[in-house]
């Protein structure tokens, strides 16, 4: 495992990246549009490619973070929040991506019970599918369903995305020496 760091400042890296993206995708400006579609590729080939298993673990966390807030801010239970995320996916995709079960396994692992254990273990096959299949799109999923709870998250808090993101990256900055 690298810098944990080092890994919550990539996940950090591709929210904000992804959260450019939306905001230039009903816009008029097409010139930001690619530039920001570019600038999100390019993470997302970086992370793929130098630390998948660190970057998914990450965002992963991330992910289920912000969908425990959002499910505690609005009073709805987690696992419905995770399971319509799940039905929208669904119909977005074909194909089988881990990111959903990984994101379940990791919400369940959140609430401690005698099941725990081996959820983890099914956690970290699920890691390893996704390193070995397609780390780049399982990365892509996870940031676009984090965006999307962090702009409904805002929404229900009264604040932006990137304050909420500024919120966030002191927990990730490399401590002084």
């Amino acid at each position: 495992m690298t810098d944990p760091a080092k890994a919550a400042r990539r996940a950090l890296a591709l929210l904000t990246g992804q959260l450019h993206l939306v905001r230039h995708d009903d816009g008029p400006d097409t010139t930001a549009l690619r530039a920001a579609r570019h600038h999100l590729a390019t993470l997302l080939r970086d992370a793929s490619t130098h630390t998948p298993i660190e970057t998914i673990t990450s965002v992963e966390r991330l992910t289920v973070g912000l969908l425990l807030q959002l499910a505690k801010t609005t009073h709805t239970p987690p696992h419905q929040m995770l399971q319509d995320i799940a039905v929208l996916h669904a119909h977005q995709s074909a194909d089988a991506d881990p990111a959903v079960a990984l994101l379940t396994a990791r919400l369940d692992m959140a609430t401690p019970t005698p099941a725990t254990a081996p959820l983890d273990a099914v956690r970290q096959d699920l890691i390893v599918e996704a390193v070995h299949g397609n780390p780049q799109r399982t990365l892509r999923t996870l940031t676009t369903i984090a965006t999307a709870l962090l702009v409904t998250l805002a929404e229900a808090l009264g604040t932006t995305p990137e304050n909420l993101i500024a919120r966030l990256a002191p927990d990730t900055s490399p401590p002084d020496h």
